[in-house]
């Protein structure tokens, strides 16, 4: 009992204006008269032309309101009566709007109005041409695009899900994945109770187990698929033990120098890296390498993320196997499975229940005690935005009969919690 007793505690080691100018039609500009034809003076060696005698009548009288000519001096040329000039009237450019200089008789039209487009400020946004509009479902090529350009971050994990979806039938969907840094610490304060009470041939005896630590992760990697690379270890630990007809073994890193007989092991484990392991942004454990032999490092690290997006009340499962001993002493696999089901989102914290099944059939109460520990229910609080867990709790209430015999008879209890810190606590001292 006292072995299995200190398997449940070293388990614990484990464990983001439109500024156009405005066009306006141009004040009315009086029309300039043109000057007067000037008499036409002969070149050397021109025959002069014919001069008008003096007292000729015309061949026709003026009209009224035209001005009379003066009789021709002698030896000029009579000059030619200038004929009045006719308004020209203004003609329109491609954008609607008359040319500088232009004279008009009256205000021109003004040219279809442009959709307003966001240009940088004081430039003047250029008006569709009437004779070629552009197409309505086409956007204008100096229109801002919906969709903002992707990082380098953004393009390598392009393959990744939206974090914010809606499905046909209305439902919202959220990505749920892993989000650390490079170079960043991770820390959760865990605890561990545990109360285990067997009877065998009529006596009962009673084990009893609390276990506090700080559980690090330092981040030293993140590749382009969103794989992450971190250093576990644990920063601190307290751990008290009661067996029936035993005094108490105690233990504090913090202030212990020497550690009892039983935590030796742990002792040596503080602060020091326990495990290198590389998981994907789902949690799954890609590599695990095991830089300090203390307790038992097979069990879960953390929680496996959904590969799509889900919907509140959505479940997806992970498959487990553990290895137990048969009454005969051989090994046996024994399929289970994590399930695990969205029951709510609030305030960007994603609510998730789990439960722990086992698959494989088992009749044998002696298999059964060696997966008893394994079979929790529990509640894990994830933030979304930030992409790791900020707070879980597993139960554990679990009755076997017949262990080790007709008469004998276990029950367990025990609750784990966790939860995220935002300040670094202090650390054990490595004498």
């Amino acid at each position: 009992m006292n072995r299995f007793m200190a398997t449940v505690c070293f388990g614990c080691l484990g464990l983001s204006a439109w500024t156009g100018v405005s066009a306006q039609t141009p004040a009315k500009q009086p029309t300039p008269a043109k000057p007067a034809a000037q008499p036409t003076t002969a070149k050397p060696g021109q025959p002069a032309p014919a001069a008008v005698k003096p007292n000729q009548p015309t061949s026709a009288a003026p009209k009224p309101g035209q001005p009379t000519l003066a009789p021709p001096k002698p030896g000029q040329p009579a000059p030619v009566p200038a004929k009045p000039i006719a308004p020209i009237p203004a003609v329109a450019n491609k954008s609607g709007r008359p040319k500088p200089g232009e004279p008009t008789l009256a205000p021109p039209q003004p040219a279809p109005a442009a959709a307003p487009t966001p240009t940088p400020a004081l430039a003047e946004p250029a008006a569709a041409k009437p004779e070629d509009p552009a197409p309505a479902d086409e956007p204008s090529p100096t229109a801002p695009s919906d969709k903002a350009t992707p990082t380098t971050a953004e393009a390598a994990q392009s393959d990744k899900p939206a974090a914010d979806q809606t499905t046909e039938d209305g439902k919202r969907t959220y990505a749920l994945r892993y989000k650390f840094q490079k170079g960043e610490t991770i820390r959760w304060r865990t605890e561990h109770r545990s109360n285990i009470r067997s009877t065998v041939k009529g006596v009962t005896a009673g084990a009893e187990s609390h276990t506090e630590s700080v559980k690090v992760w330092k981040v030293s990697a993140v590749d382009a698929t969103g794989n992450i690379t971190f250093e576990h270890s644990v920063a601190s630990i307290r751990m008290r033990q009661k067996h029936s007809g035993q005094s108490e073994v105690t233990y504090d890193s913090l202030t212990d120098k020497t550690p009892p007989t039983l935590f030796e092991d742990v002792h040596k484990s503080i602060g020091v890296p326990l495990t290198v392991v590389t998981m994907s942004a789902q949690g799954k454990v890609l590599r695990r390498e095991r830089k300090v032999m203390v307790g038992r490092e097979d069990g879960q690290l953390t929680m496996t993320l959904p590969e799509q997006p889900v919907a509140v009340g959505d479940e997806w499962r992970d498959p487990l196997q553990y290895q137990v001993k048969a009454p005969d002493g051989t090994p046996r696999p024994i399929k289970a499975q994590q399930l695990y089901r969205l029951t709510s989102v609030e305030h960007g914290i994603a609510v998730i229940e789990l439960e722990t099944q086992i698959l494989t059939p088992i009749s044998e109460p002696t298999v059964q005690a060696q997966l008893v520990q394994q079979e929790t229910r529990g509640e894990v609080r994830f933030d979304i935005e930030a992409g790791r867990i900020v707070r879980q709790q597993y139960d554990l209430d679990k009755p076997v009969v017949g262990f080790s015999g007709q008469d004998s008879s276990m029950h367990c209890r025990s609750r784990f919690s966790e939860e995220l810190l935002t300040e670094a606590p202090a650390t054990a001292r490595k004498e």
